[in-house]
């Protein structure tokens, strides 16, 4: 390996080697499982503070370190060392700019304070009441102007059914991005 310089030729390093990573090593092997379509998603919308929900092996939680000033991550982490989780320490273990929040949501986002998020992307369970969950208490959290996010808006899981009503009751526009990630903005 070479030697980096700075922190931007860190960074697109880095980017360049997650590109080539698939998200989930139990899902097939497409562009939904990439991070191209979420790294478009924080280009385009330029965040500067998210909370994720759902953080698995870290892959997106990494991306978002890289491209944000300030990440929190909310995940189970359960207290045995698996292989996904001893995977995102050593892959996110030393960003500055990242917290972690141990636990489900959404109860694990009851002490985080309101509007103090430029993005709320939500990654955990994907049928419809967790979703719709995560969405509920997740809302709130949303800055003005912000916006709420998510991933697997797809044939093969409950989540369209979830957006659609929280489209139905708070209306707006919705974004979608090639990986199935998804954006609404809060008016």
């Amino acid at each position: 390996m070479t030697r980096v310089e700075t922190f931007t030729e860190f960074r697109i390093m880095r980017l360049r080697e997650l590109l080539k990573e698939r998200r989930c090593l139990d899902a097939p092997d497409t562009d939904h499982n990439r991070v191209m379509g979420l790294i478009k998603l924080v280009l385009d919308l330029s965040p500067g503070s998210v909370l994720e929900i759902g953080s698995h092996r870290g892959i997106s939680t990494e991306v978002f370190c890289l491209l944000c000033r300030m990440v929190i991550a909310v995940d189970p982490f359960d207290g045995e060392i698996d292989f996904s989780t001893k995977e995102f320490t050593l892959r996110c273990g030393d960003y500055p700019n990242l917290r972690l929040v141990k636990g489900k949501s959404p109860e694990a986002l009851k002490d985080l304070p309101p509007a103090a998020f430029d993005l709320v992307y939500i990654d955990a369970e994907h049928d419809y009441e967790s979703v719709s969950r995560d969405i509920a208490a997740s809302w709130p959290l949303v800055a003005k102007g912000g916006h709420i996010a998510g991933h697997d808006l797809s044939e093969w899981t409950e989540v369209p059914k979830a957006v659609q009503e929280f489209l139905d009751r708070y209306g707006g526009q919705i974004k979608r991005f090639s990986d199935t990630s998804w954006a609404v903005q809060k008016q």
